[in-house]
């Protein structure tokens, strides 16, 4: 088969092109080849000539459709091709391509050279044990650090690939002849190892690591690890290390001139580069330091402390903003960041507001344990209303090393933001400057709302109060209404369902299920109204009576004063509208 190559300077007319003329970056898309050859060809992952002369042309032979005639055709090509180019020398350490010398992978890494290595060409090193990698490729670093796809972790696995090293020597092909593998994850695992390996330095490097201040960190390391300039500027505008809030992807568009879906992007982009453990490696004196104020305050330190530490330690001029400090810290796997008892990730940091109070290790049980909250409101069953935290956290922490229900040995004393997380976490008790209460006894005492405050009184006491009582017990306990009124009391009583009325300004929870007061007139109307004619007057007064919510004298002034009540003969009472006016019944 005869190798045509299109030459448009001679008018469009085809004809073999010399040797001087023929690049090895050529594309194969200007060898005539038959369709199917090409296609083989791009599921291979082949797109060049250079990597053309550099595959094993048997590799096609366990492809479908691929057959001794297709090997033979691609066969006859390379030949042709080898024949106009200098050899390619396939060795340990070193590959000859016609004017560009030897190409070594013992010095700093770098996109000419990177390019020359299996993952990217489709070459095949024939002693891939022997070859030599410059410490800049970072040949150890384990896969999983890199946050590559499922899909080619799924590859990675059944290839037996575990290391930076092994990925870098395998040729791209081998890894698209697995199932589900296609050129788009190729491609996605190329732009991440050469994100990682162009745009890294050394650990200790001083480009990185310039610890003047926390936002000099922050800034030199961005700019490190994400390219171009402008897109790491934008990023950084995101992680408002100047601001006291996060700024929405329309501000910062504003201020660059671009739309929010472009900045969305952007920071899309920079969680994705970020997500590499690997590269986070390189802030690991920050990390270091982290992780010595989490073990000194028991595994789980506040935010606001943590940065108060960090600023000392560095000896920075001003603290870390905790909106700033919390995106770094959402940034390390290794460490979980906590708001309202909730594990925040990055996405939710990033796409809503939300408060961050603490942070600790990954690997701390007792932060997901539900049964330091459960222990938690033991103490206050058959105890005290409130407890200082310290003292609460210490006997928490007694009872879980003794009952711990997955036999770890937690600390002796558990922090204060921990009591406080596991108080977030039940409905039982509330922490509040440095105190934990009951629930009941919180409401009585910090409660805004009148009708929480009224309920925890009446459930305190244990059994209905007047009104005026309530008034006088709120107005010693709760914090918010020392001058509330008894009127004020009275009126949000009778508006309201959550109470009943059970006596003469007395009021009781409606969940007792007491038996509602009646006023002496409705008590004689309904007794009239089903006694369904007149009644003698001590026959009402001693039934009245014998309820227990009636005087004797009371009912027989009722029977004289209210206007619905008629004599309608000696002793006799009857409802006015049941009777004909003028007329008495003997």
């Amino acid at each position: 088969m005869v190798t045509i190559f299109y030459d448009k300077h001679k008018g469009g007319r085809e004809r073999e092109a010399p040797a001087s003329q023929m690049r090895l970056s050529d594309h194969l898309d200007r060898v005539r080849l038959e369709s199917r050859d090409k296609d083989t060809l791009r599921r291979l992952g082949i797109k060049t000539v250079e990597q053309f002369l550099s595959m094993d042309v048997s590799r096609i032979l366990g492809l479908n459709g691929c057959g001794h005639a297709t090997y033979e055709r691609m066969k006859s090509v390379q030949k042709r091709l080898r024949d106009k180019f200098s050899k390619v020398i396939t060795g340990s350490t070193k590959m000859e391509f016609p004017k560009g010398g030897r190409v070594s992978f013992n010095k700093l890494v770098s996109l000419a050279v990177l390019e020359r290595l299996p993952l990217f060409s489709s070459s095949i090193i024939s002693k891939p044990a022997a070859t030599v990698l410059h410490k800049s490729y970072y040949e150890q670093t384990p896969l999983v650090e890199l946050d590559f796809p499922r899909r080619a972790q799924q590859a990675f696995s059944k290839l037996g690939i575990n290391t930076l090293r092994a990925l870098l020597l395998t040729p791209a092909g081998v890894m698209l002849e697995q199932k589900d593998f296609g050129e788009t994850t190729l491609e996605k695992i190329q732009d991440i190892v050469k994100s990682f390996l162009l745009h890294t330095a050394a650990p200790g490097d001083s480009r990185i690591w310039d610890s003047s201040s926390f936002e000099v960190l922050v800034r030199s390391f961005v700019h490190h690890v994400f390219k171009p300039y402008r897109a790491a500027e934008i990023l950084l505008g995101r992680f408002a290390l100047n601001r006291n809030n996060i700024p929405t992807y329309e501000e910062i568009g504003k201020e660059y001139g671009i739309t929010r879906a472009r900045v969305g992007q952007i920071v899309q982009k920079g969680q994705r580069v970020f997500s590499s453990q690997a590269i986070l490696k390189f802030l690991a004196p920050l990390w270091t330091e982290v992780q010595k104020v989490i073990d000194e305050n028991g595994g789980l330190v506040e935010v606001s402390t943590l940065a108060q530490k960090l600023n000392h330690r560095f000896g920075w001029k001003s603290r870390p903003r905790i909106h700033a400090l919390a995106n770094v810290l959402l940034l390390n796997r290794e460490l979980h960041v906590y708001g309202n008892a909730e594990l925040i990730t990055y996405a939710d940091f990033l796409n809503r507001t939300m408060e961050v109070d603490s942070v600790c290790r990954k690997d701390f049980p007792c932060v997901t344990c539900g049964q330091g909250s459960i222990n938690l409101g033991r103490i206050f069953k058959s105890g005290p209303e409130e407890m200082d935290i310290t003292k609460a956290g210490s006997r928490t922490a007694a009872i879980c090393r003794k009952y711990c229900p997955r036999g770890i040995k937690p600390p002796r004393r558990f922090p204060q933001v921990l009591i406080v997380h596991f108080a977030l976490r039940t409905d039982e008790v509330v922490a509040q400057d440095n105190r934990v209460y009951t629930k009941r006894c919180w409401l009585l005492r910090w409660s805004e709302s009148l009708k929480e405050v009224i309920t925890a009184v009446l459930e305190t006491a244990g059994h209905p109060m007047h009104y005026r009582e309530l008034a006088k017990y709120i107005r010693r306990e709760n914090m918010k209404y020392k001058n509330v009124s008894a009127q004020s009391v009275h009126g949000y009583l009778t508006h309201h369902n959550h109470f009943q009325l059970v006596g003469r300004g007395t009021y009781g929870m409606e969940s007792w299920k007491i038996r509602p007061y009646k006023s002496r007139s409705k008590a004689i109307i309904e007794l009239l109204e089903k006694h369904g004619k007149p009644m003698p007057a001590s026959q009402i007064i001693s039934r009245l009576v014998r309820t227990g919510q009636f005087k004797p004298q009371n009912i027989q002034s009722a029977l004289c004063q209210h206007p619905r009540f008629v004599e309608v003969g000696k002793d006799l009472y009857d409802l006015r509208e049941r009777t004909k006016p003028g007329k008495r019944q003997k």
